[in-house]
């Protein structure tokens, strides 16, 4: 997993703001997941943020699952190894 910090100023607030520029090269099986600190932020009921790495457990855990449900399914595992066209 990589991570793309910004500089968390928020966008369309103000006009003028510059926000860092990033070029990452994504592979045809590569996902990029977009999230607000929303996300990171929500608090359970003790208080306590589901934070970045939780988040990037979750993540990781979900991709295995779809990694393994797609190795037993000939035709997804096929039509996802397969270029498109």
């Amino acid at each position: 997993m990589q991570r793309i910090e910004s500089n968390g100023l928020l966008f369309g607030v103000e006009p003028d703001s510059k926000y860092p520029v990033c070029s990452v090269l994504l592979e045809p099986s590569v996902r990029l997941l977009l999230y607000t600190d929303g996300v990171t932020e929500t608090e359970n009921t003790a208080g306590e943020e589901f934070g970045d790495q939780q988040l990037e457990r979750v993540v990781a855990a979900g991709l295995r699952a779809v990694a393994s449900s797609a190795l037993r399914t000939p035709e997804v595992a096929t039509c996802c190894t397969e270029p498109a066209g």
